[in-house]
């Protein structure tokens, strides 16, 4: 539909001879002909400044995006996804509750500590650390209701539980913006199985200790109560956690979403790996998935995740939103400046005679050309004004696609109004030359 509008000040330019025209036998009447021609032209830059406005905002929106901290570095940083555990459990008797095979689970645990300590003494991996879930993870959120011990109301803080191993802050390259970051002093309940009361079934416990880290949105929680080093937090499993230290906010799934309140609790395994490769070091991601293939063999995991990756894919909306909208915009560039040229142009024929009178007079040749470039222009200011209008109009529609970005935004103004005034000012280039060349003698000799 845009293409098709843009396509029909064009296709109205009448290919009439200029010495028909002189003569006043133009098909149609004159001034009826130019109204339509010249509404056509305003419309098609007024659907263009639409177009060249909203891929400003676009534009703008992933710019402001791409400004947002992440809190973490995704730079030579990999997530490696461990297989998942197979807890094995048989009933000794019929009707007996199942036990777990302990040393089938014990084999396992063993090599999921085995290999995130491998990929940690990989050549070419700096620091390694496990994590339940990585920085800016597509999935759902695991969260839990935590309550300070000094709250006498018991206000919920609903916030994300993310377990860790020793060394996750440094991995990701987050910092520590309050207290201390975990010690060997944290030291997490070892892995076990134990048996929950009635049924009395077995059930494998993965180590956990009882310090915790917790994030800035959760600090801030907690500040009605103190300062958040140092209290200690009831989960909603009456799990009690005491808070050693503040990390800084990171993403959760995108980098535009305000971050959740997260809680981090030291643990021992966790099902992904998170690695720092050394930049110095060619070869070091396929040297971690060598040593996932020599640990594992057949269950080696093959998915290697690229933390830069994550970022791009938390941000393909706005990119693609933004690709779409200056492809557009390319595409009613030439158009726009065809449909003004053509107009342009027409307007010489129809106006033919006019102008060799003008200049058999003695009127400036450039004087003829400026007024017709001025024509071109008026017809292009005139659609800006509405464009720049229907513009706003439309940013206030889509402003949910907006990432600190109002719908009146003067960057993309500006950019509209340089852009078309500019392609205005060249495609009425050719037709302003055009007419300071007629030939008064010429063309008053065919009228006779």
């Amino acid at each position: 539909g845009v293409v098709r509008l843009t396509l029909l000040p064009a296709g109205v330019v009448r290919r009439t001879s200029l010495a028909g025209a002189l003569r006043g036998r133009s098909m149609g009447g004159r001034f009826g002909v130019a109204r339509v021609r010249s509404v056509l032209v305003v419309a098609q830059v007024a659907v263009t400044t639409v177009v060249i406005y909203m891929a400003g905002l676009a534009a703008h929106t992933f710019a402001r995006v791409g400004d947002v901290p992440l809190g973490f570095d995704p730079a030579y940083l990999v997530a490696v996804r461990l297989p998942l555990l197979t807890i094995v459990s048989r009933a000794p008797a019929p009707g007996a509750a199942p036990v777990i095979d302990r040393e089938d689970f014990q084999r396992q645990v063993n090599l999921l500590a085995q290999a995130e300590d491998a990929i940690r003494h990989t050549p070419g991996v700096e620091r390694a650390a496990g994590t339940g879930e990585y920085p800016l993870q597509a999935t759902p959120p695991r969260t839990q209701d935590f309550t300070a011990r000094t709250d006498a109301v018991g206000h919920a803080i609903h916030a994300r539980f993310t377990q860790i191993t020793p060394a996750f802050v440094s991995t990701i390259g987050a910092r520590i913006v309050a207290g201390r970051d975990f010690t060997a002093d944290d030291t997490p309940r070892r892995v076990g199985i134990v048996t929950d009361g009635p049924p009395n079934r077995e059930a494998p416990v993965l180590g956990m200790g009882r310090t915790a880290l917790v994030n800035e949105t959760f600090a801030r929680e907690l500040a009605p109560f103190g300062p958040a080093v140092g209290q200690t937090v009831v989960s909603g499993h009456h799990d009690e956690y005491r808070i050693v230290g503040v990390m800084n906010d990171f993403g959760d799934e995108r980098p535009d979403v305000p971050p959740l309140p997260r809680l981090f609790a030291l643990s021992t395994l966790e099902p992904f790996v998170l690695a720092r490769l050394s930049p110095t070091t060619p070869g070091a991601e396929a040297a971690v998935r060598a040593t996932l293939q020599r640990l594992w063999s057949d269950r080696a995991s093959r998915q290697v995740i690229r933390m830069d990756d994550e970022v791009a894919r938390a941000t393909a909306d706005y990119r693609a939103r933004m690709r779409l909208l200056l492809l557009l915009a390319l595409s009613c560039l030439p158009l726009a400046a065809a449909g003004i040229a053509g107009a342009e142009i027409d307007a010489v024929r129809q106006r033919g005679r006019e102008i060799a009178v003008r200049l058999a007079l003695g009127a400036d040749e450039g004087a003829i050309g400026r007024r017709v470039v001025a024509q071109a222009l008026a017809l292009v200011s005139t659609g800006l004004v509405v464009g720049l209008a229907a513009g706003v109009g439309v940013g206030r529609l889509m402003s949910h696609y907006l990432f600190e970005t109002a719908p009146v935004d003067l960057a993309s103004v500006a950019l509209a109004l340089v852009v078309l005034l500019a392609v205005g000012w060249l495609a009425a280039v050719w037709p302003a030359r055009r007419a300071s060349c007629i030939r008064p003698a010429v063309v008053l000799r065919d009228v006779e």
